[in-house]
């Protein structure tokens, strides 16, 4: 049995509930539904509203303009705001209702959009930090070519930061060399 076949469940396998009790019938269950709806719509808002303010932010301001990593941001907030306002609505109704009232058609619509603007989101976080690290080793390069390592002076803030960039080339090295083992 392979790792992928354990997450892999036939399509008339899936168990779609449609009969677990509601928050309802416990006692005080309307105002901890009024408390759980109150703090998911909070959460659906500020998700929305904080995406928004990236992108609006990084279109309006030239300078924000002008970084090129930035529009890997904007693609982040963008994947992220899709996620706010296509699955969590849906997700939020389910766990009130505590089931699925949509069918199954859409219940699998919405759990592949959920996976696949997840995994979005990851792979835009891989793609930022990817960035910033070439960002960070061209840096470095042109600060080592600037001013050698080994000079009269006593060594500064700058060689100690050639020191620190050259342990981090060094266990980069070592991460790419021990993924490549698993042919990543």
């Amino acid at each position: 049995m392979t790792l992928i076949s354990i997450f892999i469940v036939p399509y008339d396998q899936m168990i779609f509930s449609k009969s677990v009790p509601s928050l309802c019938y416990h006692s005080n269950g309307l105002a901890k539904r009024i408390a759980l709806i109150s703090f998911l719509s909070l959460v659906m808002l500020m998700s929305v509203l904080g995406n928004l303010l990236v992108m609006v932010a990084v279109c309006k301001d030239r300078q924000l303009r002008k970084i090129k990593t930035n529009y890997f941001i904007v693609s982040l907030a963008f994947a992220d705001l899709l996620v706010s306002v296509l699955v969590m609505p849906f997700g939020a109704i389910e766990l009130i209702h505590q089931n699925w009232i949509y069918g199954e058609t859409f219940c699998l619509v919405r759990t592949s959009l959920d996976v696949l603007l997840t995994t979005a989101s990851i792979l835009h976080l891989c793609c930022i930090s990817l960035d910033r690290m070439s960002f960070e080793c061209s840096a470095a390069s042109l600060l080592y070519v600037i001013r050698p390592l080994k000079s009269p002076r006593p060594p500064s803030n700058a060689s100690i930061v050639k020191g620190g960039v050259r342990a981090q080339e060094e266990g980069t090295r070592n991460i790419w060399f021990a993924l490549s083992a698993f042919d990543v």
